[in-house]
């Protein structure tokens, strides 16, 4: 949703010259069916900044039955950060729901 994550949306990025992140590396990639037609994925990925910095994303994109709505909710930390605290943020991930106004 926010960052390229898939290959053909990372290489429109890069074609368009203006994305600097290199070092796409796909750390998870799961379909979700929540229920009540409520579906989406998981994402988690990584990327790395000019200057060699290397940060990982955790994101979930969910979308309801008649894709009138979209949910996202992304957590993102430098990679040892990421590392270091990956079950309190699969915790946290894991737990997103929707519920219905």
């Amino acid at each position: 949703m926010l960052l390229p994550v898939t290959s053909a949306a990372r290489l429109a990025a890069q074609q368009g010259g203006s994305f600097p992140l290199t070092h796409f590396r796909l750390l998870r990639d799961r379909v979700i069916k929540v229920g009540s037609g409520v579906h989406g994925v998981w994402d988690t990925y990584s990327y790395t900044y000019p200057g060699g910095t290397t940060d990982t994303f955790d994101q979930v994109a969910l979308i309801n039955a008649d894709k009138s709505q979209l949910y996202v909710l992304m957590v993102h930390c430098i990679a040892t950060c990421y590392t270091q605290d990956r079950d309190q943020i699969d915790t946290i991930v894991s737990s997103f729901t929707v519920r219905s106004p």
